[in-house]
């Protein structure tokens, strides 16, 4: 299992946190899937950028904060995309879904 958090910087200067839970990654998988891409997990550490936007909308999407944008347009409007994914023990309270 694999869980993170990041941070975005917008252009109209705003900076917004986020946690990235495993519906995030799921929702990011099934866009880049659809779009011919893969998303490399056994280096967690080197996420391409738009790898990492990506998995930001979805996290932001989920909480509120895309302005209903699609990925694209609202890829437009970050100008930084700070992401750190860690493998989660799946026997961690949290971690679960059983």
């Amino acid at each position: 299992m694999i869980k993170g958090k990041g941070s975005v910087d917008y252009a109209d200067g705003r900076h917004v946190d986020f946690v990235l839970f495993p519906i995030d990654l799921s929702r990011a998988e099934r866009w880049l899937a659809t779009h011919g891409l893969a998303l490399d997990l056994d280096q967690p550490g080197k996420v391409a950028t738009t790898h990492a936007l990506l998995m930001a909308h979805a996290a932001l999407q989920r909480a509120g904060d895309v302005n209903g944008l699609g990925f694209e347009p609202w890829a437009d409007t970050v100008l930084d995309v700070d992401l750190a994914l860690v493998p989660a023990d799946p026997t961690e309270a949290g971690n679960s879904d059983g």
